[in-house]
């Protein structure tokens, strides 16, 4: 079995965010699409997330603006929490 290559999407509710992201877990050519995807949403309960989610995307609520104070390394390494979970940045 592949390892699926691990993408995290920043504003991944937002007007580009959502087409990456739904390009990104499409299947190409019949395939299973060769990526997983980590999205960074303000908003984890709105609409637009839970449409991420159900494509298969990995929801975390957070603020870009504060996200230096955090490393990228530890949206990389949280545990897989789909759909109605969200893991919450803390300030």
């Amino acid at each position: 079995m592949t390892s699926k290559k691990l993408i995290l999407v920043i504003g991944a509710t937002g007007a580009q965010g959502i087409p990456v992201v739904s390009a990104l877990l499409a299947a190409h050519n019949g395939n299973p699409s060769p990526y997983s995807v980590r999205a960074l949403t303000r908003d984890s309960k709105s609409k637009q997330a839970h449409a991420l989610a159900s494509l298969g995307a990995e929801l975390f609520e957070g603020r870009f603006d504060v996200l230096g104070k955090y490393s990228v390394r530890r949206l990389r390494e949280a545990p897989a929490l789909r759909h109605s979970r969200r893991y919450q940045i803390q300030i």
